[in-house]
């Protein structure tokens, strides 16, 4: 509490209904689902009380926070059955996701088709909840440095591997001839980082807006794919190319 000289050194929140919205320790109220709620902070016998009102549909999550830019590409990706929450009530929109999460996300949107039960990886075995979608990936070619003897499944996965499994999905799978190409990436100073073999996805992927630079000088394709960065790729992919929705 501040300032370090307060009379009184703690608050304690409360909802009166943590299923419409909760309260964290520090006083951030989050709408969870419709309804009305009560919040009261408490401070040695000294009480407060809010009224608020969640309307719509809000996210089941204490961590998304409505308003947020990724807010409405979570709801789109959770109303299409692409992501789920971690456990707990939470969705973890900055958690940086895994090779294998992404190529889930991409194998539940083509409908789980079947596989070969035939392993291609020697750290991916039959029985690993990943399975299907790791054989199917390498089937259809969807993985960048296929050939090589391991796949990484816990390795974090990158935004332009991710960009280029979108990119290979679409011309691999949905059988369409990518256009939409931005001539050239030199408009951002990181360009360069960009991996050759990542080149074309990544041009085909901000030509078409399903990528968007975290500044409007940098890519970061290096970095890690958060779990909201995937919600948007993937929402505004399947928008323009599979179907419509939000």
């Amino acid at each position: 509490m501040s300032p370090a000289t307060a009379e009184y050194e703690s608050l304690t929140w409360t909802s009166s209904d943590p299923k419409v919205a909760t309260v964290s320790d520090r006083g951030r109220v989050v709408a969870v689902g419709p309804g009305s709620a009560v919040i009261t902070v408490n401070c040695d016998g000294l009480r407060a009380t809010c009224a608020v009102k969640a309307e719509g549909d809000a996210l089941p999550f204490t961590d998304t926070i409505p308003g947020e830019w990724y807010y409405q590409y979570i709801r789109a990706a959770v109303e299409l059955e692409l992501f789920h929450g971690c456990g707990g009530g939470i969705f973890a929109p900055n958690r940086q996701m895994k090779r294998d999460e992404v190529l889930q996300v991409l194998y539940n949107m083509a409908g789980r088709p079947a596989v070969v039960p035939e392993a291609r990886y020697e750290d991916v075995q039959p029985d690993a909840w990943y399975f299907p979608a790791v054989t199917w990936a390498w089937e259809n070619s969807l993985v960048p440095n296929a050939e090589r003897e391991l796949f990484a499944p816990e390795e974090i996965i990158s935004r332009e591997e991710t960009a280029y499994m979108i990119y290979q999905y679409f011309f691999r799978c949905l059988r369409y001839i990518p256009d939409g190409f931005v001539e050239s990436l030199d408009q951002y100073k990181d360009a360069p980082t960009v991996s050759d073999w990542a080149t074309e996805a990544v041009r085909w992927a901000v030509g078409n807006g399903i990528i968007n630079g975290v500044s409007p000088t940098e890519l970061s394709m290096g970095t890690g794919t958060t779990r909201a960065h995937a919600c948007t790729m993937f929402k505004r992919f399947f928008s323009e190319f599979v179907g419509t929705i939000g």
